[in-house]
């Protein structure tokens, strides 16, 4: 067995593993589980979060873009979000001690040339250290690690509300 076929085996092992975490949350649904685990290896094999990309990387006898609906159909699900958020947390919880750093942080996708995407906010412009003229959504990601130590712990990531929504509630720092 070549050295290319043993890091391909010990990463699918390793994948394997990693999806046995979302098993409790999906155990009476072998489509998502699947879905799930394509997720994972396409993210990893195109080392990028396109759907797109992921999709190509899935090396299918459909067409890619028939590939890529598919997931995007799947990902569209209502509440598989909260189940994988709530199995990545039950997860990391047994790592999580009174020393553990909990680190947020919020940040940006600066959409420069759109204009016609929904609730598009001035973002900050951190080359500026100010708000810019950018517009785009806000992100917030939280990841936990012990001190001195290199592994980190991914806790939670939403992506892209808005503070240009009509609804939204702002404490008075926002933009």
């Amino acid at each position: 067995m070549g050295n290319d076929s043993i890091i391909a085996f010990k990463t699918r092992e390793q994948l394997r593993k990693y999806q046995g975490i979302f098993s409790p949350q999906f155990k009476n649904s072998r489509w998502k589980m699947e879905f799930l685990g394509q997720m994972l290896f396409g993210i990893q094999a195109s080392r990028n979060t396109l759907m797109s990309e992921i999709a190509r990387s899935l090396q299918e006898d459909i067409l890619a873009k028939k590939t890529q609906e598919r997931l995007e159909r799947h990902l569209a699900t209502e509440g598989i979000d909260s189940k994988v958020h709530g199995s990545i947390l039950c997860d990391a919880a047994p790592g999580i001690h009174d020393d553990t750093l909990i680190i947020v942080d919020p940040t940006d996708v600066q959409k420069e040339y759109a204009e016609k995407m929904p609730y598009l906010a001035k973002v900050w412009d951190g080359s500026k250290s100010r708000v810019g003229d950018n517009l785009g959504y806000t992100l917030c990601m939280a990841i936990a690690c012990e001190n001195g130590c290199r592994k980190i712990v991914p806790l939670m990531q939403r992506w892209g509300y808005s503070s240009g929504v009509p609804y939204c509630i702002s404490n008075g720092n926002s933009v």
